[in-house]
C-alpha cells in the first residue's frame, strides 16, 4: 500500500493506492468528513489516553476545550523553534514535536486499519509515504526551519521505512499531479501548461504558479508563490461569530467555557451550513438562556469580504510576480484546493476576477479536501516504479524558486555603514539541475582584533533584483531580517591580536530539496565551516 499524507493546520488527510493495483484507483481512507480528520490532539485524563482527531470534539473535550492542542503545523510554520515548545493538555507537558509525530502515528495506523476493513487492498503494509509541505514558509522563515527534513525521519521512525521510501512533496505539486494525472487531464494536451493552485486551509493560504510541461521528462517548475501565515478558513469562522454576537449584543466573557465550546461548534456548523443553503438557523445558549440565531449567506458574504479580498490581492500579486518574470504570458488553469476552497463565495470571486482572462471553465474547484493527498499517494507510487501509472512512465523534474531574497550584513570599516553582501535574489530558480550557488565575491574579517571568532549570518528580505543602478539596491538595506541561520569561524591561533587582518570568504547554496546551504572558505579556498537549514 502506498499513502500519501495532506497534514494541514486544521484538518488532514490520508489517501492509499494499492501496491498491486494495475490501474489509478485511489482510495481516500477517510470518507467520514468531507474536510478530513480534524488536526487535534488531547490528553484525557479521564480515560488515562491520547486522543486524536474527532474525539477531541466530544465527550470530555468539549468540557476541557483548553486541554485540546489546536493549529500544531501553524506553530511550526510560525517560528521553528516551536517543535521543542511545550504545552499542557490534561495535566501532562508534552513538546509539539511529540504531538505531532503521535497524529502523525495515529494518522498511518488507523489508514493501515481502514484499508483492512475496506477489503479493496491485499495488504495494508506500507510500502512507501509521502507527506506534503508548504512551498516554503510563508512570512520570512523561509530558511529558519527544518520542519521538511523533521518530517521525513519522523515517518521513517514511524513506518520502519528507508530514506528511499519515504518523500516530501510540496503541496502545489501534489495537487497539480492529481489534477492532471488523477483524472487522465494530462492526456488532452502536449504543451506546457500554467496552473496556480490557490490553496486556502484553515489557518494559511498559499498561491503557487506551476508550470507543467508533459512531454519528455514531466517538469514541474514553480514560477510564483505567495503565501499568508494569518488568513484560512478559521478567520472566516471568527469573521461569522464576531457578526453574530454583534447582532445579539453579546460577548465571549458572557458565556460559560461549555457554552462558548458549543457556540463556535455551531458557527463552524454554520458556516458549513451556509455553503448548501441560502439562509441556516443555530442555537444560542449563554448566560443559562437560549435563543436562536439565523443567518442568510448574503450576511454571512457581507461580515467576511475583507478577508476575501485579502485572498484575491494576494492571488493577483503572485500573477502580477509571474507575468513580471515572463513577460505577458496568461495562465491556463485555477486550481482550487483545501478545506475552505469549499465555500462557494471563493469560487465565485475567483470567475469574477479572473475568468475574463482564464477562462471560466479553467477555474476549477478540484477535490478542495482531497486533492493534496491524493496527489502525494499517485507521487509515492510513481516513485515504487509502477508503470501502470502514466506518470511513472517518463522522468518527474521539480523546480522551484527562492522564496525570499538572501545575504550576509557586514560593516563597513571606513564609514560604519551596514551593508548586505553576496545577495541570492528572490525568484531566483533552482531544482531542476540539482542546486544554484553564489559563489563567494565578498570577503568577511572581524572587526575587532581580539576576537576569537567570525560569526555569518544569514538576513533575508522581499527584496528583487533590480536593473541599473537598483540593481544591488539591498545593499543599502530594506527592511532584511535575521532567518535563524548562521555560522562561526574561528580565527587561527597565528592571528590573534590581529583578527582584522584574516579573511573569509562565505557562499551560499540551494539545492532541490529546499535546503539553503552556507559554506565558508580560506582565501586559498579551504573549507572552513558549513550549516543548512530546510526551507
Amino acid at each position: 500500500m502506498y499513502l500519501g499524507i495532506d497534514f494541514g493546520t486544521c484538518f488532514s488527510s490520508i489517501a492509499g493506492i494499492g501496491g498491486d493495483s494495475k490501474t489509478l484507483p485511489i482510495t481516500h481512507i477517510f470518507e467520514k468528513h468531507v474536510k478530513g480528520i480534524p488536526s487535534l490532539f488531547m490528553y484525557s485524563k479521564e480515560k488515562d489516553k491520547n486522543l486524536f482527531g474527532d474525539d477531541c470534539l466530544k465527550g470530555e473535550a468539549k468540557l476541557h476545550s483548553a486541554d485540546v492542542v489546536r493549529y500544531m503545523k501553524k506553530r511550526i510554520r510560525q517560528n521553528p523553534n516551536h517543535l521543542n515548545q511545550k504545552v499542557t493538555s490534561g495535566g501532562k507537558t508534552f513538546d509539539i514535536s511529540d504531538i505531532v509525530e503521535s497524529y502523525l502515528r495515529y494518522l498511518i495506523t488507523t489508514a493501515q486499519q481502514k484499508a483492512v476493513d475496506s477489503h479493496e487492498f491485499r495488504k495494508s503494509a506500507i510500502e512507501g509515504i509521502t507527506v506534503t509541505t508548504p512551498n516554503g514558509i510563508a512570512g520570512g522563515y523561509t530558511a529558519a526551519t527544518d520542519y521538511n527534513a523533521w518530517l521525513k525521519k519522523t515517518l521513517m521512525k514511524i513506518t520502519g521505512l528507508p530514506e528511499t521510501k519515504v518523500h516530501t512533496l510540496h503541496e502545489p505539486f501534489a495537487a497539480a499531479i492529481c489534477y492532471l494525472y488523477g483524472n487522465n487531464v494530462n492526456t488532452r494536451y502536449t504543451n506546457t501548461q500554467t496552473v496556480l493552485v490557490f490553496d486556502l486551509g484553515g489557518g494559511t493560504l498559499d498561491v503557487t504558479i506551476v508550470e507543467h510541461d508533459p512531454s519528455g521528462h514531466t517538469s514541474y517548475k514553480v514560477k510564483a508563490e505567495e503565501g499568508d501565515l494569518t488568513l484560512g478558513g478559521n478567520d472566516w469562522d471568527a469573521a461569522l461569530a464576531k457578526y453574530i454576537l454583534s447582532q445579539k449584543g453579546l460577548r465571549e466573557e458572557d458565556f460559560s467555557a461549555e457554552e462558548k465550546a458549543r457556540f463556535y461548534e455551531d458557527v463552524t456548523r454554520l458556516k458549513e451550513e451556509l455553503s448548501e443553503t441560502n439562509s441556516f438557523e443555530i442555537p444560542l445558549r449563554c448566560g443559562g438562556k437560549y435563543d436562536l440565531m439565523t443567518c442568510s449567506r448574503t450576511e454571512f458574504e457581507r461580515a467576511t469580504v475583507g478577508l476575501l479580498n485579502r485572498a484575491v490581492n494576494l492571488t493577483q500579486k503572485a500573477i502580477q510576480s509571474y507575468q513580471e518574470s515572463v513577460g505577458a504570458k496568461k495562465l491556463d488553469k485555477i486550481i482550487l484546493v483545501g478545506g475552505a476552497s469549499n465555500m462557494p463565495q471563493i469560487k465565485e470571486r475567483m470567475i469574477a476576477e479572473f475568468g475574463s482572462t482564464v477562462g471560466i471553465n479553467n477555474i476549477i474547484s478540484h477535490e478542495p479536501s482531497k486533492a493534496i493527498a491524493k496527489g502525494a499517494a499517485i507521487y509515492t507510487k510513481h516513485f515504487a516504479g509502477h508503470t501502470s501509472i502514466p506518470l511513472a512512465r517518463t522522468k518527474l523534474e521539480f523546480a522551484e524558486i527562492a522564496t525570499m531574497t538572501y545575504g550576509f550584513k557586514s560593516t563597513r570599516r571606513e564609514d560604519g555603514r551596514e551593508m548586505i553582501y553576496n545577495i541570492l535574489y528572490k525568484g531566483t530558480p533552482f531544482g531542476k539541475k540539482k542546486r544554484i550557488r553564489k559563489k563567494a565575491e565578498t570577503s568577511f574579517v572581524a572587526l575587532n582584533p581580539n576576537q576569537k571568532e567570525i560569526s555569518f549570518v544569514v538576513y533575508e528580505s522581499e527584496a528583487r533584483q533590480g536593473k541599473g543602478e537598483y540593481a544591488n539596491w539591498m545593499d543599502l538595506g530594506s527592511d532584511e531580517a535575521k532567518n535563524g541561520l548562521a555560522v562561526s569561524v574561528p580565527v587561527p591561533r597565528r592571528y590573534r591580536g590581529k583578527a582584522n587582518t584574516y579573511h573569509c570568504f562565505p557562499s551560499f547554496s540551494l539545492d532541490k530539496d529546499g535546503i539553503l546551504k552556507i559554506t565558508v572558505y580560506s582565501k586559498y579556498g579551504r573549507k572552513l565551516a558549513s550549516e543548512r537549514k530546510k526551507l
